[in-house]
Formats: C-alpha cells, sequence, structure tokens
C-alpha cells in the first residue's frame, strides 16, 4: 500500500514538473541580454527570417526551447518563447519567419504570461 502511495506521488511530482516546463516563459527566466535579435533577412518569397536567440538567467537542466510565438502588432514584433523538456527535437530553429509584413523599423517585444511587454530591439525590415 504504501509503495503504491509512492509511486503515486512520484508520478504526480513528474507531471507537474512536466507541465510546469512546458508553459510559456516570462522576461525574468532570460538573462539581462539573453534575448538577442540578429538583423533581418528578405526570404525570395517577400517573408522576412529574423534570427532570435534566447539566454537563461540560470542553467535548466534537461529544459530546452521548443518554440517561439511571434507576431505584428502595428510596429511591434511581439514574442513569447516555451521551453520544455527535451522531445522528439525543438521545433524552434533559431530564428522566426515574419509573413506579410511591411518593410520598415519594428520594435521587438518580448511579452509575458501577464501580457506586460518588454523591449528586445529594434530592427529594419529591408525592402
Amino acid at each position: 500500500m504504501i509503495s503504491q502511495l509512492r509511486r503515486v506521488g512520484a508520478v504526480a511530482l513528474l507531471a507537474t514538473l512536466l507541465w510546469g516546463c512546458a508553459t510559456p516563459r516570462d522576461r525574468d527566466f532570460f538573462s539581462d541580454d539573453g534575448i538577442v535579435v540578429e538583423s533581418p533577412q528578405r526570404l525570395e518569397d517577400g517573408t522576412y527570417r529574423l534570427p532570435v536567440g534566447f539566454t537563461t538567467a540560470m542553467a535548466h537542466s534537461g529544459l530546452e526551447i521548443y518554440r517561439v510565438n511571434a507576431r505584428v502588432d502595428g510596429r511591434e514584433i511581439v514574442l513569447r518563447a516555451r521551453y520544455g523538456l527535451v522531445r522528439e527535437g525543438p521545433d524552434y530553429d533559431g530564428s522566426i519567419i515574419l509573413r506579410d509584413v511591411e518593410p520598415g523599423e519594428y520594435q521587438v517585444m518580448y511579452c509575458d504570461r501577464d501580457g506586460s511587454r518588454h523591449p528586445v530591439a529594434v530592427v529594419a525590415l529591408p525592402e
């Protein structure tokens, strides 16, 4: 009976840890200079490739970035990263693709779960 309770407790703890790891992360999860935006590139189909690198504030054994959600809101490019335990492989390859965006200057922002935004960089999407 006690061994069954221990197993149930271990499974519940593991499920809680996995769920906590698979959530979007707030800006304070990353080091002060931990979100690095490189120069955007215009691709042949008219979309833009924007390389964005992430460095966490502390080492997280087994956690890996697997998705970055990006959207354009006016002249802001709003990002939110999801981290989780290593699965079959991350979906995030180190850059985001922006579609249906006009050339020009944009402020890159990081969005926390509560909706607050933090400035990261200013980029110019070339014509």
